[in-house]
Parts: C-alpha cells; sequence; structure tokens
C-alpha cells in the first residue's frame, strides 16, 4: 500500500460495496458507518453479506472495526490503514466460521487503498453523533405489568379458549 501524498485532484477511493472471496464463501463489505476519530483511530461498523458455496442466499451480519488513520489535510484526504475487526456478528453462523471469516477480512482489506476525503469523514462523524444523541434517552425496558389487577376469571378462560381452539385444528 503506497502512501505517497494525493493530489488535490486525485479521486478519492471508497466505493462500496467490496467483495472478498474466501474460503467459506464470497465475503461483501457495505459502505462503513465511521463512529468515532480519537487522535488517529477511527471505529466503525459495516454491514456485512456471507454467501456460502453451498447455500443459494447470503447471510447479512454486522462487523465492528477500528483503524488507523493517516489524515493528508492538504490534500483533504484520509487513508485508512491498520484495520482490526472486533466483532462479528451472523444469525447462525459457527464460531470458526466468524473466525475464518475475520481472518479473511484482516487479510484482505489491508491490501486496498482506502482513501476518502476529509470533507466525507467529518459529515459521517457528525451524522454518527446526532444518530447517538436521538437515541441517547430511548428506553427498551419492559412494561411493568400489576399482576394484581389482572382478574384470573378471564385468565382462566382464555386458557380454556386456547385448548379448545388446539383441540379443533387437532382434529
Amino acid at each position: 500500500m503506497s502512501f505517497a501524498p494525493r493530489s488535490r485532484a486525485q479521486d478519492t477511493n471508497f466505493e462500496w460495496p467490496r467483495a472478498i472471496d474466501s474460503s467459506i464463501g464470497r465475503i461483501v463489505l457495505y459502505e462503513p458507518q465511521p463512529d468515532s476519530l480519537d487522535g488517529d483511530t477511527l471505529t466503525g461498523r459495516c454491514t456485512i453479506s456471507l454467501q456460502r458455496p453451498s447455500e443459494k442466499e447470503p447471510v447479512f451480519g454486522a462487523l465492528w472495526f477500528c483503524s488507523q488513520v493517516a489524515v493528508d489535510r492538504d490534500a483533504g484526504t484520509v487513508t485508512i490503514i491498520n484495520i482490526k475487526v472486533l466483532r462479528v456478528r451472523f444469525p447462525d453462523v459457527e464460531t470458526d466460521e466468524t473466525q475464518k471469516f475475520t481472518e479473511a477480512v484482516e487479510s484482505e482489506v489491508p491490501q486496498w487503498e482506502l482513501v476518502l476525503s476529509v470533507k466525507q469523514l467529518e459529515a459521517d462523524l457528525a451524522a454518527s453523533q446526532q444518530e447517538v444523541s436521538h437515541t441517547e434517552n430511548l428506553k427498551s425496558d419492559p412494561p411493568q405489568i400489576d399482576r394484581r389487577r389482572a382478574k384470573t376469571t378471564d385468565s382462566k378462560r382464555i386458557v380454556e379458549a386456547i385448548k379448545e381452539t388446539a383441540v379443533i385444528a387437532r382434529g
């Protein structure tokens, strides 16, 4: 990977999605969403998919990463380097397959020259911070149910109706 300074006229190289062919199948990484930038450490996440050779449809998941960045303010570019996969989450994927996925991503992605504009990174980080601020006060606690106020006779009738429905459905 070349870290030579880019001229302002030179395009950035941050086109998505990107694919990796690996021993576990075709891996596709979709455009990363930066979460934070602390010094030269960028953290973020991206949508991913895995198309196994034996499957007709890909399995989608998420990947969290951190990387170092080299910022060239004169050229207005940010080069992403030293990517480390922090976590991968797929539904119904075995641990060994997740490890192979991580290894494939960590070996392939550093070969890509990932360059984006400083303005784009700043805009993406601002959007991420706004998303966080809008969801800070959201609560997902389950509602409290006052069992003392529930009528037991109603509950018994409901249970009986369910049992009758099950008998009718089987019969």
